[in-house]
């Protein structure tokens, strides 16, 4: 699925191909989507829509968002909130770069696509409402969600060795990619100067959450 999503990022062949194989067989898609193959859904609908989002920043049809933003609300509410998480961390970092602090276009972007967001959720809702209705009544959601501050030693001693082994840290973090794209990703972040800022803002934010529970909860 990061196929379509690297073409309109105009990536060459070589490259397309690196991140489509290092995302459909990294650790977590290994593990979990082999025992609950349901978990394969988000791995399938993020880069669709970040597509989608790149399509409304090009000012082309926001059709396709409005589809992906509806099966997947559709498919699951469960993970649609993270999906939307993390598909909003995109575009705030996208429209920081792309109209350079602009707070008016930013402002204007960002109205877009959450109005068309809002759409295809709407779309969804005739299957969203009842299974949330169903969510709310089942036993998981009177427990209360404890947690620390911070994960537990073992985790910061195998966190870095989880970026090419499959030996996880807990708490279901697999990252597991292949050796060619963790060579990519340290030349990213130490050999190309200013260039790529976007790539670099999102890989150190995103793994900065990955360092405390909360967000992972």
């Amino acid at each position: 699925m990061p196929v379509p999503f690297c073409h309109k990022m105009k990536r060459d062949s070589f490259s397309t191909l690196c991140a489509a194989l290092a995302y459909a067989f990294c650790a977590f898609a290994l593990f979990a989507a082999v025992r609950h193959p349901f978990f394969a859904n988000p791995l399938i609908y993020l880069p669709l829509l970040l597509l989608g989002v790149e399509k409304i920043l090009r000012d082309e049809k926001p059709w396709f968002f409005i589809a992906i933003v509806f099966v997947a609300l559709a498919s699951s509410f469960y993970f649609f909130y993270m999906l939307s998480i993390l598909t909003a961390i995109y575009v705030l970092i996208r429209l920081v770069y792309l109209h350079k602090r602009n707070l008016r276009h930013m402002l204007r972007d960002s109205l877009k696509i959450v109005g068309f967001a809002l759409t295809g959720a709407a779309m969804a809702c005739v299957i969203f409402i009842p299974n949330l209705l169903a969510l709310l009544s089942t036993y998981r959601m009177g427990i209360g969600a404890t947690f620390d501050l911070f994960h537990r030693d073992v985790f910061y001693e195998r966190f870095l060795g989880d970026f090419i082994g499959s030996n996880s840290p807990g708490s279901w973090t697999r990252l597991g990619i292949t050796a060619i794209a963790f060579m990519g990703l340290l030349f990213l972040l130490f050999s190309t100067g200013r260039k790529y800022l976007e790539l670099k803002t999102g890989f150190v934010l995103l793994t900065a959450f990955l360092m405390f529970p909360f967000f992972g909860r």
